[in-house]
């Protein structure tokens, strides 16, 4: 019973995050402008360095968030497919898999969305977030077991 709640919970958890991420791609282009402007403000407030010394712009703000975004879902996507029982390789190729075609819909989405487009650099960035969260992921399984 306890396998079934974990693989439940894991699996909804995972769904709430992607439905998180295809809301923002359903964002028109002036209110995802807003709001990217919004946390370009804060940032500039909390670190104004990274404003004036290394130079964030509203363009490099978002690439980072699309890669933010999924490199969280590669953590989500890893932890699900673990606790459905798949071996180590499996394990890669389904996230590896699964967040490029995620990524792809995020994309598609956009199409349909006043002022937006969708671009296959984002998701290839998108991708290479999935991955690198696959990575956090094992990183933090092994330190588990070393420890």
């Amino acid at each position: 019973m306890l396998e079934r709640k974990k693989k439940l919970f894991w699996t909804a958890l995972t769904l709430l995050y992607l439905m998180f991420i295809y809301s923002n791609s359903m964002r028109t282009a002036p209110e995802s402008a807003i709001q990217s402007r919004g946390f370009l403000r804060l940032i500039e407030k909390l670190f104004p360095f990274m404003i004036y010394n290394l130079g964030l712009t509203e363009h490099i703000l978002r690439k980072t968030a699309h890669y933010g975004e999924y490199l969280v879902l590669g953590v989500l996507l890893a932890q699900v497919i673990k606790t459905y029982g798949f071996l180590r390789m499996r394990q890669f190729w389904t996230v590896l898999i699964s967040g490029f075609l995620m990524a792809a819909g995020d994309e598609g989405i956009q199409l349909f969305t006043e002022g937006r487009s969708g671009q296959f650099s984002d998701v290839m960035l998108d991708l290479c977030g999935v991955i690198t969260g696959l990575s956090v992921w094992r990183l933090v399984k092994f330190l588990k077991k070393i420890t």
